[in-house]
């Protein structure tokens, strides 16, 4: 390969070096240095709100779940004597009294 193949290669590379060695690259106060500067003061508060947030979101998923639980659990269970779905005086709930009725397929 000549050199004229591989001016391109040789200006990239020079290029990137001298982008890499820039200060501007280099970890900023909140990631790597003093840990009260205000920067990272605010970057703790940004991952506290984040966290906040995932909180609210998640609890309120928890709660509408709660909620339909104990609507169902509200609402008459159709052909049930007692009503409720669980309850023993149901019919459907209720265990068996006799070795006759355990034999019985439902």
């Amino acid at each position: 390969m000549s050199l004229e193949n591989r001016h391109p290669q040789i200006l990239l590379a020079s290029v990137g070096a001298l982008t890499m060695s820039s200060p501007a690259l280099r970890a900023c106060t909140a990631c790597y240095g003093q840990s009260d500067a205000p920067m990272a003061q605010g970057m703790n508060w940004g991952i506290f709100s984040l966290l906040a947030v995932v909180v609210v979101v998640l609890s309120a998923g928890a709660g509408f779940f709660v909620y339909l639980g104990r609507r169902a659990a509200a609402v008459p269970m159709e052909g049930t004597p007692g009503g409720r779905i669980g309850e023993w005086g149901a019919s459907s709930c209720s265990p068996p009294d006799s070795a006759e009725e355990r034999g019985k397929t439902f």
